[in-house]
This record gives structure tokens, C-alpha cells and sequence, in this order.
């Protein structure tokens, strides 16, 4: 099984798209969640963001960490991850209920 961090950028905004001008806007956000698996270093998130955007040149950028938690793994040997906790049974034998002409609720 293979698994890997994935970061989502859920919201942005720059300008003012109400009343534009043709230059570059001083700010710009962005709203971001970070899924990652476990053993990545999700505590030291902010740190480690502002210092990859600083060595690409980005030195003006911040990063907030607003919440996080602990990622999850299942052993793989759980029935969760094998199927086995999934039982496939054929339906019970009833007969089928019939409506008669004319009547629209089963009694």
C-alpha cells in the first residue's frame, strides 16, 4: 500500500476583481489543507513551509498553522483493510410485495 502527503488549496484571493488594475496585487491568500501520512513532521508544518517558500526567494510569504491532529494508519492486516470485515449475503427469501391496480400503498 502506498501513501503520500497531498496539499489542497481550498480558497484563494488577490485583487479586487470588482475594481482591477493592470498591476500585480500587493496580496494574495490562499486557504490550504495539508493530508499526510504518518511520520511527517506535521507539528514543525509552519517552519517548514516559510523555510522551503524563503529558499525559493518567496521571503515575504507566511504561513499560519491554524489546527492540526495526528495522522491514522489501520495495521494491514485489519479486516478493515483485507475485506474480510465486508460479508456478502444473498438477500433473505420473502415474496415480493404486488400493488393491485388502483392502489398505490402496500397494506
Amino acid at each position: 500500500m502506498i501513501g503520500w502527503n497531498a496539499l489542497e488549496v481550498l480558497a484563494m484571493k488577490s485583487g479586487n476583481a470588482d475594481a482591477s488594475v493592470n498591476a500585480i496585487p500587493p496580496v494574495a491568500k490562499a486557504v490550504c489543507q495539508l493530508r499526510f501520512v504518518v511520520g511527517t513532521d506535521w507539528e514543525n508544518l509552519q517552519t517548514h513551509l516559510e523555510r522551503h517558500f524563503a529558499e525559493h526567494g518567496f521571503t515575504e510569504v507566511t504561513v499560519k498553522a491554524i489546527r492540526g491532529t495526528p495522522a491514522t494508519r489501520l495495521d494491514l492486516d485489519d479486516p478493515w483493510c483485507t475485506g474480510r470485515s465486508i460479508r456478502c449475503a444473498p438477500p433473505p427469501a420473502r415474496s415480493p410485495r404486488c400493488c393491485e391496480p388502483g392502489r398505490h400503498r402496500a397494506q
